[in-house]
C-alpha cells in the first residue's frame, strides 16, 4: 500500500502547490496526478534496485520466467524510464500508456507472490483482492492523465508520428463480473467434478491493433483474470489465468 500513499500525499501536495501558483501544470486534478504518478513511479522503480527490497521482487517473478533478477532490473528500468516520459510533454502521453501496459505485464507476479504469500520489505505482499483493485484504480489513473493531456508535441520516426499512431490504436480494458468455471468433460474422474462452479472475477487486459480496414481489425492483446468461486461448498476455490491472444474483430 506504500506507493498508494506516496501517490495519494504527493497528488494532494501538487494540486495545492498548483491552487496556490507554485505549479501551474498542477494546478487542475488530472495536472497534479500527473506529477503525483511520476513520483509513485519513482518511488516503486527505486525499490526494484534497493538491497531492502530487491531480494523480495525478484522472488516474486513467477517461476516459469527465467533470469528474474534481469527482469526486476528490466521493469524497474521501465518505470524510471516513464516517470521521467511522464514529465516531458511530449511524451507524457505515450509515457502513461507504456505505464499502463507495464502494469498489466507485471500483474502475474502479483499473483504468484499472493498465493506463495511472500513478503516484500518484511511485510506480506498486497493480497490479491486488494491488487488487483488497486492495479483498476491506477491503470484508470495513467488514462485519464492520456486522455486530458494537451497535444504540446509528437515523438516521430522519420516521418511516421509514433506518439499519435499508438493513441489512435493502443488500447486498455478492465472489468469486473460474473464468472462460469464449467467440468472438462473429457477427463471427469468423480462426480463432484461435473459442477459447475460460479463467482466474481475481474480481468485486466490491454490490446493494440496491428491493422485496420473498414470495420474490420487484427489485434494482439495481453489480459490477467483473477476469480473466486461462490458456490458455497467447503473448498471455495480461487485461480488465476493470463492470455495472450492475437485476433480479428469487426468494428
Amino acid at each position: 500500500m506504500a506507493p498508494l500513499i506516496v501517490q495519494l500525499v504527493a497528488w494532494a501536495g501538487f494540486w495545492l502547490a498548483g491552487i496556490i501558483g507554485l505549479v501551474p501544470a498542477a494546478a487542475t486534478p488530472a495536472g497534479a496526478l500527473r506529477f503525483a504518478l511520476t513520483v509513485m513511479f519513482g518511488f516503486t522503480a527505486l525499490s526494484h534496485f534497493l538491497p531492502r527490497t530487491r531480494a523480495d521482487l525478484v522472488r516474486m517473478v513467477p517461476p516459469a520466467l527465467p533470469a528474474p533478477g534481469f527482469l526486476v532490473s528490466l521493469t524497474g528500468g521501465l518505470e524510471l524510464a516513464g516517470a521521467i516520459g511522464l514529465l516531458l510533454p511530449p511524451l507524457t502521453r505515450l509515457a502513461a500508456l507504456a505505464l499502463a501496459l507495464l502494469l498489466v505485464a507485471l500483474f502475474p507476479a502479483n499473483v504468484h507472490s499472493d498465493r506463495v504469500g511472500l513478503q516484500v520489505a518484511g511485510r506480506r505482499a498486497t493480497p490479491l483482492r486488494y491488487r488487483l483493485p488497486l492495479q483498476l484504480f491506477w491503470i484508470v489513473c495513467l488514462l485519464w492523465v492520456a486522455v486530458t493531456h494537451p497535444a504540446t508535441g509528437s515523438v516521430r520516426i522519420g516521418a511516421t508520428d509514433v506518439s499519435s499512431q499508438l493513441m489512435d490504436r493502443w488500447w486498455v480494458f478492465g472489468g469486473v463480473g460474473l464468472a462460469v468455471d464449467g467440468p472438462a468433460f473429457n477427463d471427469i474422474k468423480a462426480a463432484s467434478e461435473r459442477r459447475f462452479e460460479v463467482g466474481a472475477a475481474a480481468v485486466v487486459g490491454t490490446g493494440y491493433d496491428l491493422w485496420r480496414h473498414g470495420r474490420i481489425a487484427w489485434d494482439v492483446q495481453a489480459r490477467a483474470q483473477h476469480g473466486r468461486t461462490a458456490t458455497g461448498t467447503p473448498d471455495k476455490r480461487r485461480g488465476q489465468a493470463g492470455t495472450l491472444l492475437l485476433g480479428v474483430f469487426a468494428l
